[in-house]
């Protein structure tokens, strides 16, 4: 029997305002601006996009606040055509915003401000909503609702797909049941060395390492480490799995990895293959950093195809240039 939905996310949404600045002002000091670019963003939201984008069925669970910026955020996740019954609404609170600055030259910085009275609650997740689906993705930041959801998951026979950028101490057990729950574990370099401790991951160049240690913790169908400009670095039963990322202009990062999570999901939905997906991924994830915002510019099929075809230069990671493909078949051995 087909189900209602290919893909249902729980986790953040955010109305953005980015602000483009030559450099990152010193202590103390002054620096110019153009006027602010007011724009969307969520890691969950926005691979919610990137997939529906693509045609699939998706339903987004989240909140937001019962002002303008809530207001806004839903008008825009609706004309998506993304399907809200699940969306939470909280009266008096405010919604989730942030303030990004681009420097221009491939690097950002965030300050965001989300109410706790946000906080997605744990007895909304229900498991027909959880069950409507093929895929089930999530960020974490509401840790128990999204433990929950993935827990839920598992026991319907839903894939479940993760995003986690940081870790939460007072949600640390939930990040937990997150992680062993995950099928698909995607995270930025930087997650281990926030979940295991700076000291242990943090001053190594070579990413193997920390990868290795998830994989073997938590037991994903794949486990992979984004780079940034670099690409992304997969591990699975078959081994590792490195795809260079994508040489382009960059105008705002904001986002990528989000877009990149899309992509992921959309080759997961269509059963390309592993490399497939990953590459894709990454096409669609360097143009998106063509234009300003989290969503700047999600291309299309088309120009994902024509990118590629075009053979542009890739940013390999100086220790992985001999890592390609399932070169190593008995993993855990790295470490």
């Amino acid at each position: 029997m087909d189900k209602p939905f290919d893909l249902v996310g729980l986790g953040l949404n955010s109305r953005d305002y980015l602000f483009h600045v030559a450099r990152w002002p010193a202590a103390g000091e002054s620096l110019p601006t153009a006027a602010p670019i007011a724009t969307f963003g969520g890691q969950v939201a926005t691979a919610c996009i990137v997939a529906r984008r693509f045609g699939f069925r998706v339903a987004y669970a989240g909140s937001i606040g019962g002002d303008a910026a809530g207001d806004a955020q839903r008008q825009r996740l609706a004309r998506e055509g993304l399907d809200l019954a699940a969306l939470h609404v909280v009266p008096a609170a405010a919604s989730q915003q942030a303030w990004i600055f681009a420097d221009g030259q491939g690097e950002r910085t965030i300050i965001f401000h989300r109410p706790p009275e946000l906080a997605y609650p744990p007895d909304l997740v229900t498991s027909a909503w959880v069950a409507s689906a093929r895929i089930l993705h999530l960020d974490g930041h509401d840790g128990p609702a999204a433990a929950r959801a993935a827990e839920l998951a598992r026991q319907s026979g839903v894939e479940v797909s993760v995003d986690l950028s940081n870790v939460y101490p007072p949600q640390r057990a939930s990040t937990d049941r997150l992680l062993a729950a995950a099928d698909w574990l995607i995270v930025p370099q930087a997650f281990p060395s926030r979940y295991y401790g700076r000291d242990q991951f943090s001053a190594v160049a070579d990413p193997r390492p920390a990868l290795d240690r998830l994989y073997r913790d938590f037991h994903p169908r794949l486990a992979a480490l984004t780079l940034g400009s670099n690409g992304v670095l997969a591990l699975d039963a078959e081994g590792w799995h490195y795809v260079p990322g994508y040489e382009i202009p960059v105008t705002d990062p904001t986002g990528a990895g989000d877009v990149f999570h899309g992509g992921f999901l959309v080759g997961r939905l269509n059963a390309w293959p592993r490399e497939e997906c990953l590459d894709f991924a990454c096409a669609l994830a360097a143009l998106n950093c063509t234009a300003p915002g989290s969503q700047g510019h999600i291309a299309t099929g088309a120009e994902v195809g024509a990118f590629r075809r075009s053979q542009p230069r890739r940013h390999v990671h100086p220790a992985l240039s001999q890592t390609t493909g399932a070169s190593d078949k008995n993993p855990s051995g790295l470490c």
